[in-house]
This record gives C-alpha cells, sequence and structure tokens, in this order.
C-alpha cells in the first residue's frame, strides 16, 4: 500500500474540517448563513472561506479562521475580507483578529502523523454533528 504524502492528507484533512465548518454553523434543517453576506444556502451548498487567506499552514485549520461563505463571496469577492473583518471584530473583539493576524506570521510544518491524528479529530468532530 502507497505512504500517504503531507499533500494528499492536507487534502482529505481540508475536505473534513470544511464540512465541519459548514455543518457546525448549520441549523437543524441544514442550512446555514453566509458569514459575510448573509445569505441561506444548504450546507452542501456552500463553502468554509477563510478570513486570513492564501494557504498558510499555522492558520489553515484553524477554526477561529474559518467560516461558511458562498461562492459569491469567498471566490468572486476572494472572501470579502473587509465584511469578513468587520463580523469578526464584532463578533469576537480586536483581540481575536489580531491573534489570527500574529499567528499568521509564524511557521507550520505539519508531519504526516500530527495530519493522521487531525483527519481522525475531524472525522469524530462531524460524527458528533450527526
Amino acid at each position: 500500500m502507497k505512504k500517504p504524502t503531507v499533500s494528499s492528507l492536507k487534502k482529505s484533512l481540508w475536505k473534513l474540517v470544511s464540512e465541519y465548518i459548514r455543518r457546525k454553523y448549520s441549523d437543524w434543517k441544514g442550512n446555514v448563513s453566509c458569514f459575510t453576506c448573509g445569505r441561506q444556502y444548504h450546507w452542501k451548498q456552500i463553502q468554509a472561506g477563510h478570513f486570513i487567506g492564501g494557504r498558510h499552514n499555522a492558520i489553515l485549520y484553524d477554526e477561529r479562521n474559518i467560516r461558511p461563505q458562498c461562492y459569491g463571496c469567498n471566490v468572486m469577492k476572494h472572501g470579502d475580507q473587509l465584511n469578513y473583518y468587520r463580523k469578526l471584530v464584532a463578533i469576537h473583539g480586536e483581540k481575536y483578529v489580531k491573534e489570527l493576524e500574529r499567528l499568521d506570521k509564524t511557521t507550520k510544518q505539519f508531519t504526516i502523523n500530527e495530519l493522521i491524528e487531525l483527519i481522525a479529530l475531524y472525522t469524530a468532530k462531524i460524527h458528533k454533528l450527526e
């Protein structure tokens, strides 16, 4: 059997984190609002968007940096950063946002074992939501 790579495990983990975030913020019917524009979608029809974009490892899977976002806000508006920022500050305060910005400047290299553990964690988190 082929040994998993960091890259393949990161993709698998992102699928789980994305599903978890979208389901975590959904109601009992599976409906969730886009964090930035407020439009309602079923959790399967929305994306998980990052406040601090890009693929910075230190905050790539940090739940504080990820919320449900529609395609329009996440892709077409490149995350609608101004609204994202305003909402995070309104809900959690400026200190919360500054911590994410600080973490974004740190370097993180995932190991295979670390990613396998995170995959197990998010698999369990999803099962708790079902």
